[in-house]
């Protein structure tokens, strides 16, 4: 054989080695990857987030408690001002009693039954990437046993609060990276803080948002959250009062007053420039807003500007919420808030008037 097609012959399969081994690696690398639906239907009120700075600090063995709670976005807080709680390895959220409870995506039961005070009823599901994801607190299971498989939104169990008789009905959800024990927990909405995670003190990892974020999702990695008390939330004005029933175990509240000087904002800290849905969660346990006006500002001038659907609304009338009783849903009050909608956006501002 002459000497070039010996040269090219070798060219081709060193090649075709790299393109294999290209082909191994990038596999393994979107292989250990995952996207999550929400585990439920609908919005549901989050009232306890991932703690990035000492998860399982109450367990045995793990570091001491320091009275913070460190979320995903950046925020680090005292105990349950406005954010819960210190030590929290998973993220909760209050689902009724007896509401369904989906896989979070496909993969097969890795195990399931009670273990007792803790999580109770729970379901992991080996998703076969190296991810694992934990249902806990649940009222039972749907048809389930260790080796079943199971696909994204296959119905698991039903809510419950087994396990933690203190607490309400809600649903624990885990998620972990390579092994479902201990020293594996992370954030599945990620890490958004502008310092180095703390989280990778603890497992060695920083937290990737993990949401499939679609359209239909009430949770997305696109999301810009600011909860009441917390960072980007103001209020002005004298009468405020403070609840625990809000979204992140906080929620600002007032009494009906004619008073322009009386007003909450939200201030979205992290925007980029583009268009936007605008949301507003209000619970449906103290839902009875009257004549409130959402107005939203673009950050580029003093006037609010709003569109839905690409059309302009009143400059001073964003939004207007006429009755919401106390009988309006979470996902009611959801759907009829997003009548903000497609807002254009550089920097954003919502107030409530």
């Amino acid at each position: 054989m002459p000497k070039y097609k010996r040269f090219v012959y070798a060219q081709i399969i060193t090649l075709a080695a790299l393109a294999m081994l290209w082909f191994i690696f990038s596999t393994r690398a979107s292989a250990d990857f995952i996207r999550l639906r929400p585990p439920f239907s609908g919005t549901v009120r989050l009232t306890a987030f991932f703690d990035h700075q000492t998860p399982r600090c109450y367990w045995i063995g793990q570091p001491p408690c320091d009275g913070y709670v460190w979320i995903y976005t950046g925020e680090r807080v005292l105990d349950y001002s406005p954010h819960p709680y210190d030590g929290h390895e998973g993220i909760d959220w209050a689902l009724p009693d007896g509401t369904p409870v989906y896989a979070a995506a496909s993969g097969v039961v890795a195990a399931f039954g009670s273990v007792g005070v803790g999580y109770g009823n729970r379901v992991v599901i080996d998703h076969q990437n190296g991810y694992f994801t934990l249902y806990a607190h649940l009222l039972g299971f749907n048809n389930l046993w260790v080796g079943k498989s199971v696909v994204a939104g296959d119905l698991i169990g039903s809510s419950d609060h087994d396990g933690c008789a203190p607490c309400g009905p809600h649903l624990h959800f885990g998620l972990y990276h390579h092994d479902w024990t201990a020293g594996h927990e992370t954030d599945p909405f990620g890490w958004q803080g502008s310092v180095t995670d703390p989280l990778i003190d603890y497992n060695g990892e920083t937290a990737i948002c993990s949401w499939r974020s679609a359209d239909e999702d009430p949770v997305s990695c696109a999301d810009t959250i600011i909860e009441d008390a917390g960072r980007g939330s103001d209020i002005q004005g004298s009468g405020w009062l403070a609840s625990s029933i809000g979204n992140g175990y906080h929620m600002y509240y007032h009494s009906n007053v004619n008073d322009y000087n009386v007003y909450a904002s939200w201030w979205a800290t992290s925007t980029i420039e583009g268009s936007y849905k605008v949301y507003v969660y209000i619970p449906s346990q103290n839902a009875t807003i009257t004549n409130a006006d959402y107005l939203v500002w673009n950050g580029i001038d003093y006037y609010p500007d709003v569109y839905v659907g690409s059309v302009p609304l009143m400059r001073h009338r964003a939004f207007k919420q006429n009755s919401m009783q106390d009988s309006l849903t979470d996902s009611e009050s959801r759907s009829r808030a997003d009548g903000l909608a497609n807002v254009s956006l550089s920097e954003s501002a919502m107030s409530l008037l």
